[in-house]
């Protein structure tokens, strides 16, 4: 592999890296007190990989928490010019990772990915 892709490659794992804990500084910095009675707590995703961290993270957080495909490109997989089956392999993969916890990531079609957690 040409030496300069490398390079590139670690650079943007190490901002993927730096974006992750930033998400999870930022939802720490939140009291108890600023929160709403209604709102639930987020579960803490960082036992994921980083992509499906992140994928976790934007669809508690999405509004409605309905994420569609350009969200997930800008959000989870960084590339707004990501392909549409780039979309479906981070989706894929973070089914397979949380499929033995309560959490499931449904298809609302039409409309873009939901989700669904068991209480």
């Amino acid at each position: 592999m040409n030496p300069r892709l490398l390079e590139i490659k670690l650079e943007r794992q190490a901002l993927y890296l730096q974006l992750a804990a930033l998400e999870k500084e930022e939802y720490e910095i939140l009291t108890e007190t600023e929160r709403t009675d209604e709102e639930e707590p987020m579960p803490d995703f960082s036992i994921f990989k980083d992509t499906t961290c992140r994928l976790l993270t934007a669809l508690w957080e999405a509004p409605d928490r309905i994420l569609s495909q350009e969200d997930i490109r800008e959000y989870v997989i960084l590339d707004e010019y990501a392909s549409e089956k780039a979309v479906k392999n981070v989706i894929a993969r973070a089914r397979q990772e949380v499929e033995d916890y309560e959490i499931e990531i449904k298809n609302i079609h039409g409309k873009g990915y939901q989700l669904i957690t068991e209480k």
